[in-house]
């Protein structure tokens, strides 16, 4: 299941804008606050809340309001076109502001009858159904040290009942707290009772993604005694979750979150993780150490291959772990049209040529100009080098600029 097209008219601050997802990988989003790359979350959301609330009315409907019409119009268009098991589905949401405002949405299956089979599928209860699901992660994801839960009972959960969570309201992953608990329960029990080599499938699947995405990460479980904790080896040693960076806690949860999910999704897949689905991530790098931000994405689509990723991020080293064609520039809620290549770059160009960050603060290049007239004047060679001696003690001898100004000072003398 893949987001192949994306169309938005009058949508929040968007007058018009055509996007075109790439065949493979993920899609990031890049631009400066206000420039429209939440509401390209947002609007995907809103389709994707229509496509699951017409094959099961159990799905919750945020919809559109008169808040996301741009000012200038009284209407909003939203309209994508998806494929799911090589069928094309195109999913069309509008919000009218008239005397009454009127809401529309609908459904097209563009060959045959694709989408009324999937409907009976999921509506009859199938047990042996895969299906593919989506998921929003908003900026608003609050990670919680374990929470005081009752196991939830999962001995009859059917793949719909909690699946989804449409909305980009705050996150506490309290679910997937309640969830992990409550498995583990079955597992231990009939370790004790019949086998003690066997593992649940569904919390070996989290086992694995958390393994994967987080090197030296290993057997998370919950400890019972003296307190209720949930725990994660971390290089041999254990950890409560309370104990972990917000970024750790943030990678684990969410990566074991969408394990849940996709094992929920998928009964009859032996391993949960080659489900499918989309998922909305807002502001991917958030929590995360530099060298976690450039190998966050492609270890998401290594770990979960079948899952394309949308995102949105402030970050370079993000953008470094990505080809031309999975990064998309928003400038004043329009599209670049040619985007710079970024699979690669260093920060800093990345920094220049995407977000317009100079290398350095003006202040400071102001200096660096300043020393080089001294250095360049025959009479003001000693105030050049009293001048560099300070900014060596401000900015350190190994900066790269500090030692250009050394070598060049250095010359001159020699001359």
């Amino acid at each position: 299941m893949r987001i192949k097209h994306l169309s938005l008219e009058n949508f929040r601050g968007f007058e018009k804008l055509e996007i075109e997802f790439p065949e493979k990988g993920s899609a990031v989003f890049i631009g400066v606050n206000g420039a429209g790359k939440t509401s390209i979350l947002n609007s995907c959301a809103v389709l994707l809340e229509v496509f699951y609330s017409r094959l099961s009315e159990t799905i919750p409907v945020i919809g559109l309001s008169q808040w996301d019409i741009n000012l200038n119009a009284v209407r909003t268009l939203l309209d994508s076109l998806i494929i799911i098991e090589g069928n094309k589905i195109e999913i069309h949401a509008e919000y009218k502001r008239r005397i009454a405002d009127i809401e529309d949405t609908g459904i097209k299956d563009i060959r045959g009858r694709f989408f009324e089979q999937l409907k009976n599928r999921v509506q009859s209860k199938m047990g042996n159904l895969n299906i593919p699901f989506f998921m929003f992660y908003s900026t608003n994801r609050f990670i919680p040290d374990f929470p005081k839960l009752e196991a939830e009972n999962v001995s009859n959960i059917y793949p719909f009942t909690g699946l989804f969570n449409p909305s980009v309201k705050d996150m506490n992953f309290v679910g997937f707290f309640r969830w992990f608990r409550g498995m583990e329960d079955l597992e231990n029990e009939k370790r004790v009772r019949e086998d003690s080599n066997y593992r649940n499938r569904d919390l070996q699947s989290i086992r694995k993604a958390i393994q994967a995405l987080m090197p030296g990460f290993s057997r998370p479980f919950v400890k019972r005694q003296p307190n209720e904790e949930f725990v994660v080896e971390k290089n041999g040693e254990q950890f409560s979750i309370s104990q972990l960076s917000h970024g750790e806690k943030g990678v684990m949860v969410m990566v074991g979150d969408l394990a849940r999910r996709l094992s929920i999704a998928n009964p009859e897949l032996e391993d949960p993780l080659l489900g499918f689905g989309i998922v909305l991530i807002d502001e991917i790098e958030l929590h995360l150490h530099p060298a976690w931000q450039r190998s966050i994405i492609p270890t998401l689509e290594a770990t979960f291959p079948n899952i394309q990723f949308i995102a949105t991020t402030h970050s370079p080293q993000v953008l470094s772990s990505l080809k031309q064609e999975n990064v998309f520039v928003l400038e004043e809620f329009k599209l670049v049209e040619k985007t710079p290549h970024t699979f690669g770059r260093d920060s800093n160009s990345l920094l220049q040529d995407l977000f317009n960050v100079a290398e350095r603060p003006e202040k400071t290049k102001d200096e660096f100009r300043h020393l080089y007239r001294l250095i360049d004047d025959p009479g003001k060679i000693v105030e050049a080098n009293d001048m560099l001696e300070e900014m060596e003690e401000k900015y350190g001898r190994d900066d790269p600029e500090i030692i250009r100004a050394r070598m060049h000072l250095e010359f001159m003398n020699d001359e």
